[in-house]
């Protein structure tokens, strides 16, 4: 039977992403300790199974290309000096390379030269390697004659300093359903001797007429005269250690008969080991699915979700008992609709260290090129975020670890000069709090500048010179278009693009940014985030007789305002006192033309929601609760409108509009007013 092996390109592709980015980390955590033996073993595992899965699939420049490289790892692997600073700079340029060929796998064009260039580095540094310990004074023992081993512990074959080892390969019954060939892996076997044949157990094969064409029944053996340990024959089999069991013991009798291993003869073996009993306890816990499929699959429990709500709200509507059957039966439809709907959102939930991973190195790169001493601290990457939330915060966090390092960060020198320590520090940090999630970007270097800010905001137009602001108004400029305090442009900063679009990318996640920054102690950005963006808990609003939702996240307080409380400033619009503080003011009729709705403020509500490193207040009629709603895009349905950030169902059928309030803020114009209480009263 011949399987279509690319139906498994996509796994393929997926697997090779993750040990690629395992590499990578292991790569830089060997930097800090050379020696480690296991953090090394893991590396090598991951390039031998990225080679074996390529060769299977039958992508050659995969496999090609990881071969070099774990022979490169096997060198070192071998030797006592662990990672160099110079073979960890060519072996993080052999991953850089390596997602090179993976993302250029559909292109069928050759090896490009920089990558070529990379392989050939690798080989110098393994024939490097390889020279040294030729060169040693003293040749390192054969591992059969290891003075610590025990005389007996061995087989070794007569005057050749080899032993014969016995290699029992037993297949799950979904070996071949991976899309696994047995040839490839005695292939790679017989690279580390002479194999004496290959034997098949044909013990566990049923009749023909209960034959599954798709299972494996076969278990294979095959002795092998070789000098390496155990160890690394096992890892000739790491990249299938899910779908098989392989045991390796040494073996004094007789060569079994010669054949070749490409025949498989039908021979029968020595029992193998029973693996049909263990089966379910190898089998893969986890389960990869489309993300298309999820997504449907969350579309349609929201469905259901406001269909519960619907039926709920008719049943009350009716003035049936609380005791009654009907009602009971509506009470555990609505636990159940809750359940179903918290376990299908964890499907999309993601620790947030998938996003985190790539920082290590970003930092070690740009730090270098920079000319200065950083080091990366990452906290709380168990944290779980919605899997499109994730995504999309790559960007963002991307520059603002850049811009700490750039702008944030002294030299060395400068950092000596001050007494701190000459490796400065960035802190990628976060933490689930008030139904959210906390992200925190921070360094400690000598912190933002505010007189430097506010200079190049009044040549720019920004403020007014003598303007009155606060220094968060100050630091809330660097998000401006076009803002950059940088003297040198450069390929990291200078251009004014990148806060800008940070700030926008965390309004369109229904998120907040905010500043704290210490002269001489550093500067953390704080961005918080809504956990699923397909499913928000949300205050309901009434004006007249529209109903409106604000994320929760967004709400600080509200309250009816006094006569002391409430005040129009000329030239700057209503305004709210809370707590000493003016905040402006936003009347939901008004910018939306509602009619009907509570025109005076002392009658009305006002509801305190947080906005751009600030607040605003939201005069409202009425306030209906809290609950959670199902978020539907505007956008994919008709347009999109500044201001809102979608729209849901309610329980009575009627559409409400969900409030984006950074968008909204900026819609309307309004900021925070540049006063004091005293100029207000």
């Amino acid at each position: 039977m011949k399987i279509d092996l690319s139906a498994f390109k996509q796994s393929f592709l997926e697997e090779t992403n993750e040990r690629i980015a395992a590499l990578e980390q292991g790569l830089l955590q060997l930097e800090s300790v050379p020696t480690d033996s296991e953090q090394l073993n893991a590396i090598f595992r991951a390039a031998h199974s990225i080679k074996g899965a390529a060769g299977s699939l039958g992508f050659t420049q995969i496999a090609d290309f990881t071969h070099v490289l774990e022979t490169l790892l096997g060198q070192i692997r071998s030797g006592s000096a662990g990672v160099s600073g110079e073979h960890a700079s060519v072996l993080l340029q052999a991953v850089d390379a390596l997602r090179e060929l993976v993302c250029n796998i559909d292109s069928n064009a050759p090896m490009s030269a920089s990558t070529r260039a990379v392989m050939d580095q690798i080989t110098q540094a393994s024939m490097s390697l390889a020279a040294d310990k030729t060169q040693s004074a003293h040749p390192p023992p054969s591992h059969c004659d290891s003075p610590t081993e025990p005389a007996n512990a061995r087989q070794v074959l007569p005057q050749t300093g080899l032993r014969r080892a016995r290699v029992t390969v037993c297949p799950r019954s979904e070996f071949f359903v991976s899309g696994l060939d047995p040839l490839l892996l005695f292939r790679d076997l017989s690279r580390l001797g002479e194999s004496e044949g290959v034997v098949a157990d044909l013990s566990k094969v049923p009749t023909l007429a209960q034959i599954e064409p798709e299972k494996c029944y076969i278990a294979f053996t095959s002795v092998l005269q070789t000098s390496v340990t155990d160890d690394e024959i096992q890892d000739v089999f790491a990249f299938v250690e899910d779908t098989c069991a392989v045991q390796v013991t040494d073996d004094a009798s007789a060569p079994v008969e010669r054949r070749a291993a490409a025949a498989l003869p039908m021979a029968a073996s020595p029992r193998a080991p029973d693996t049909t009993q263990t089966q379910s306890k190898g089998t893969a816990s986890t389960l990869r699915v489309a993300t298309e499929k999820v997504d449907a699959l969350i579309d349609l429990v929201g469905e259901i979700v406001i269909a519960q709500s619907m039926v709920k709200q008719l049943v009350q509507a009716a003035g049936l008992p609380p005791d009654s059957a009907l009602q009971n039966a509506v009470s555990a439809l609505e636990h159940n609709t809750q359940d179903l709907q918290a376990r299908v959102m964890a499907i999309r939930m993601v620790p947030i260290a998938t996003a985190f991973a790539r920082f290590p190195r970003l930092v070690r790169d740009l730090s270098a090129s920079l000319g200065k001493n950083a080091v990366i601290e990452i906290e709380g990457g168990e944290t779980e975020l919605d899997k499109g939330v994730v995504e999309r915060l790559s960007d963002p966090l991307t520059h603002l670890v850049r811009n700490s390092i750039d702008h944030g960060l002294e030299t060395a020198q400068e950092r000596l000069a001050q007494n701190k320590p000459e490796q400065g520090k960035i802190r990628l940090a976060a933490r689930h709090e008030a139904g959210g999630v906390i992200i925190e970007v921070g360094d400690d270097g000598h912190g933002l500048n505010a007189a430097k800010i506010r200079a190049k905001a009044e040549a720019q137009g920004l403020l007014r010179a003598g303007e009155t602001v606060t220094d968060d108004q100050i630091h809330s400029l660097i998000f401006e278009p076009g803002f950059s305090t940088a003297e040198v442009v450069s390929d990291v900063s200078g251009r004014g693009v990148g806060m800008d679009v940070v700030k926008r990318t965390i309004d369109s996640l229904s998120g907040s940014i905010s500043i704290v920054t210490q002269p001489g102690k550093g500067t953390t950005f704080r961005i918080k985030l809504p956990v699923t963006l397909a499913i928000l808990d949300g205050l309901t609003l009434g004006v007249g007789e529209q109903r409106f939702i604000v994320p929760l996240l967004s709400v600080a307080e509200s309250f009816r305002p006094t006569l002391k409380e409430y005040k129009r400033v000329v030239g700057q619009g209503e305004i709210v006192l809370v707590r000493g503080h003016a905040l402006p003011m936003i009347r939901l009729h008004e910018c939306y033309e509602i009619p009907g709705a509570e025109r005076d403020p002392m009658r009305a509500l006002v509801v305190i929601v947080e906005a751009d490193n600030g607040r605003v207040a939201l005069l409202v009629d009425s306030l209906l609760g809290q609950s959670q709603v199902v978020l539907k895009s505007l956008e994919a349905h008709y347009q999109r409108i500044e201001g809102i950030m979608g729209a849901t169902i309610l329980g009575d059928g009627r559409i409400s509009l969900i409030l984006d309030i950074p968008g909204m803020v900026r819609a309307n114009g309004r900021g925070a007013p540049n006063l004091k209480p005293a100029d207000a009263a």
